[in-house]
C-alpha cells in the first residue's frame, strides 16, 4: 500500500538558490515536494506539484500555456502520461516524446507496474520538460528527483535554457556568476603624489576575489581640491594642484569600487591662463562648436576633452597656428577638462562648459 501524502506548500523564493550564467538558469530548492517548479523564479509555476490522496501518486501539472509538456514514455502500454524519467546528459531539445500535457504521474496506479519503468529506486533521475513563459517561445528543463522503494519522490533541483529553442543536457547547472567583492588600487612605486608639471602615475586594481567571473572594471578619477584624468588603462595626468580620489568600479554587477587620493602640485599651469600664452579657446561656455586658435609660439598638436569622472571622451588633431573647429555637439551639458597638447606634453589645461 502506497503512503498517501500531505501537500506541503514551500516558499520556494525564500529557501532557493538561483545561479545564472549566459544561458542556464538554476534553482535549488530545499529537499522533498514543492507546490510546484517555478523555472525562471518570476512567482509563477510552469508545472504545480500534487500528490492525490486516493492514490499517493505525485502529479505534475501543467502550469499556463498548451506548451507545458514533459518528455513521456509513450502511448503503448504505458497508462496515462507518464513521465520518461532520463539520466545524467541526456540531451533534453525538441527531438523529445513531448505527450505527457496537462497532468502526469511519476508513480501510480495509472502506470504500469511497479509503477513507472524508467524508475530505477534509490537514484538522482531527471524530467526533461518543455514550457513557454507566457509567450510563444519554447524553452527546455530538467527537473531532477529521486525515487525510493515505497514510491516517495523528492524533488531536488532544476534548471533550464534561458534561450529560448536551445537544448540542455540534463545535469547542466551552468556556471554560477561570481562577483568582485573588493578592489585593491594601488599606484607604481607605491608613491601617492605627482609634483611635476603634467606629470602622469601609473594607478593599478587588483580584482578580488580571484575567480570573480568578470574582473573588469573602469578607471575614473573624482576631482577634489586639484583635478587629473586618467585614461581607461589607468594613466592618472595631473592638471591642477591638490587632492584627487583614484577610483576603479567593476564592470559586474557588484559595482564594487576601490579607491585611492593622491597629491597633486607644482602645476604652474593652470585653468585660466591659455590666454597668456596666446592661446584661445572659445565660446565658453560651448555648445555646438568649439574654436582653438593659437598665435603663439607653441607647437599644439593635440587636443583631449575628459568629463568630470577624468573619462576621455573626445580627442583630436590639430593644426599649429591655425584656427581649429572642434565638433562638441555630441557631448553632455556639462563640465570638462581640455587639454592640449605640445609633441605628447601637456602645455594648457582649461575647464570649458558644454551647455
Amino acid at each position: 500500500m502506497k503512503k498517501v501524502y500531505t501537500l506541503v506548500f514551500f516558499a520556494i523564493l525564500a529557501f532557493t538558490t538561483m545561479q545564472l550564467n549566459a544561458q542556464i538558469v538554476y534553482t535549488d530548492i530545499p529537499d522533498g515536494q514543492p507546490a510546484g517548479i517555478d523555472f525562471n523564479n518570476d512567482n509563477t509555476n510552469e508545472f504545480d506539484v500534487q500528490s492525490q490522496a486516493h492514490q499517493g501518486d505525485y502529479l505534475l501539472y501543467a502550469g499556463y500555456g498548451a506548451d507545458n509538456n514533459i518528455h513521456a514514455l509513450g502511448n503503448a502500454g504505458n497508462g496515462w502520461d507518464v513521465p520518461a524519467l532520463v539520466a545524467q546528459g541526456f540531451s533534453i531539445d525538441a527531438s523529445g516524446n513531448w505527450v505527457g500535457m496537462g497532468d502526469a504521474y511519476i508513480n501510480g496506479d495509472f502506470a504500469n507496474p511497479p509503477g513507472n519503468s524508467s524508475i530505477i529506486v534509490g537514484t538522482d533521475q531527471y524530467i526533461a520538460a518543455r514550457f513557454n513563459l507566457g509567450g510563444t517561445d519554447i524553452f527546455y528543463g530538467w527537473i531532477r528527483i529521486t525515487v525510493d522503494g515505497s514510491g516517495n519522490v523528492t524533488y531536488k533541483d532544476y534548471a533550464y535554457n534561458s534561450t529560448a529553442g536551445q537544448p540542455i543536457t540534463a545535469g547542466d547547472m551552468g556556471s554560477p556568476v561570481v562577483l568582485v567583492s573588493s578592489i585593491m588600487i594601488s599606484s607604481q612605486g607605491g608613491v601617492s603624489s605627482i609634483n611635476t608639471k603634467g606629470g602622469t602615475l601609473q594607478m593599478y586594481a587588483a580584482v578580488l576575489p580571484t575567480n570573480a567571473t568578470d574582473q573588469t572594471y573602469t578607471w575614473s578619477v573624482v576631482n577634489g581640491s586639484g583635478s587629473a584624468t586618467i585614461s581607461n588603462t589607468g594613466l592618472l595626468t595631473a592638471v591642477s594642484d591638490g587632492n584627487v580620489t583614484v577610483k576603479a568600479t567593476a564592470n559586474d554587477a557588484s559595482a564594487t569600487e576601490g579607491t585611492m587620493v593622491i597629491s597633486i602640485s607644482n602645476q604652474t599651469v593652470g585653468f585660466e591662463n591659455s590666454e597668456n600664452l596666446n592661446v584661445s579657446c572659445y565660446p565658453n561656455p560651448a555648445h555646438d562648436m568649439l574654436f582653438i586658435e593659437n598665435t603663439s609660439d607653441l607647437n599644439i598638436n593635440k587636443l583631449e576633452m575628459f568629463n568630470q569622472s577624468g573619462k576621455l571622451v573626445k580627442e583630436a588633431s590639430l593644426l599649429n597656428n591655425s584656427n581649429n573647429k572642434i565638433n562638441v555637439s555630441d557631448l553632455s551639458t556639462g563640465v570638462y577638462i581640455l587639454k592640449l597638447y605640445d609633441n605628447k606634453k601637456v602645455i594648457i589645461s582649461k575647464r570649458i562648459i558644454i551647455k
